[in-house]
Order: C-alpha cells, then sequence, then structure tokens
C-alpha cells in the first residue's frame, strides 16, 4: 500500500532561502494577527458557529 501511495504524491521542494522566507513570512503574519487582537475574534466566531451548529445559536 505504501508504494502505491508514494507514487500518487509527488513531493516537491523548495530551495532553502524560499523555505525560509516562506516560514519567516508566516510567523511574522501570526504575530501581527495576533497584535491586532484577531485571535479573540476568531474565537468569538468559532463559538458562535458551534453553538449554531447545535442549535443553540
Amino acid at each position: 500500500m505504501k508504494k502505491i501511495f508514494y507514487k500518487l504524491v509527488r513531493v516537491v521542494t523548495l530551495p532553502a532561502p524560499i523555505q525560509i522566507f516562506l516560514f519567516a513570512a508566516g510567523v511574522i503574519l501570526i504575530a501581527l494577527g495576533v497584535l491586532r487582537g484577531e485571535i479573540a475574534e476568531i474565537f468569538e466566531k468559532g463559538a458562535v458557529v458551534c453553538m449554531q451548529c447545535i442549535g443553540l445559536g
């Protein structure tokens, strides 16, 4: 089974500088979101969606 899976999935590796840049960009964007207070908004929206899913909202 593993051999078939590996044949179906093509692994693409980017050069190290590009990987580092993308990682740094992700960390910076997450930090900016946290500093702007967006994490609280995400949790609030998540709670509303959950309440609606179970029929309480």
